[in-house]
């Protein structure tokens, strides 16, 4: 998935598979040390590995007491609910087990498709633009939208 253009077409980068490698070991590493974060996604029926959702602290982002949710998937499962039924199980584990007061994410301006699912999580748009730290000025991607949601808001 992290070599496919269409589904890291608004990623900062496309990750070759040394990177990928590495990228997992960094995820099992915090795993091991939070026991949460990036998890591999699959589907029910037949355990066929469709990408992934996660969890993170919001690192990079200028919040506080915050989880970041995400989620990728491949393109043959897009626009299929499973986006929005990952985002929606590890939202309830972020403030059900991580005891989260907010949970938020970000994606490119120009990607529109996650800000609807966003809206359908009832996510709402913190009206704050935020730069992207890994995303190249000339690749377009620099300006992310931020949305949040409280705990007293999730359903």
């Amino acid at each position: 998935m992290n070599t496919d253009k269409k589904v890291m077409g608004f990623f900062p980068n496309i990750l070759n598979f040394d990177q990928t490698r590495n990228a997992i070991k960094q995820y099992g590493a915090r795993i091991e040390e939070n026991g949460w974060c990036f998890r591999a996604l699959e589907r029910k029926v037949n355990r066929k590995f469709i990408d992934l959702v996660s969890l993170a602290p919001t690192g990079y982002l200028p919040l506080n007491n915050e989880v970041e949710v995400g989620w990728r998937l491949a393109k043959d499962y897009w626009h299929q609910g499973y986006g929005i039924e990952a985002a929606h199980r590890a939202m309830n584990f972020a403030f059900d087990e991580l005891y989260s007061e907010k949970v938020a994410t970000l994606t490119a301006a120009a990607n529109i498709s996650p800000q609807n699912l966003m809206e359908e999580l009832e996510m709402t748009d913190a009206e704050e633009s935020l730069p992207h730290p890994e995303a190249p000025k000339e690749t377009g991607l620099r300006n992310h939208i931020l949305y949040r949601i409280a705990k007293e808001n999730f359903s």
